[in-house]
């Protein structure tokens, strides 16, 4: 979605300063974008050769909000030529439940459950 806040007012203020870019040969295309997101994955994993119907382990990575920004531009100059640009980063994090049956250790360890971190970067 593109939101323009206050569209009525900046409307003949941006066609004065395009119109004044336009006559000087160079045209001038700016923008930014914002985006969230969020989200749950799940995954089951089964013993070698046995399938998922022999559970070993549960990944559960949850509360996995995402931010994203992103610049972007075009300059067009009366010479052809062309320059464009595009930036961008985000952020995100999370956590992971990774549950674990009958795992052969020093001994047979019957259930194991951690809890780590998540760095979900984009990049």
């Amino acid at each position: 979605m593109n939101y323009r806040f206050g569209a009525e007012q900046q409307a003949a203020k941006t066609m004065r300063r395009s119109a004044k870019l336009h006559r000087k040969g160079v045209t001038l295309t700016a923008g930014m974008r914002y985006v969230y997101g969020w989200g749950q994955f799940h995954k089951n994993l089964g013993l070698p050769h046995r399938g998922v119907r022999s559970l070993a382990s549960r990944l559960t990575y949850d509360n996995s909000p995402i931010n994203g920004v992103e610049g972007f531009g075009r300059l067009d100059t009366k010479f052809g030529v062309l320059v464009k640009g595009l930036i961008g980063g985000g952020l995100g994090g999370g956590s992971l439940n990774d549950e674990d049956w009958d795992l052969d250790f020093e001994g047979n360890v019957a259930y194991s459950n951690t809890l780590p971190d998540v760095d979900n970067n984009i990049h």
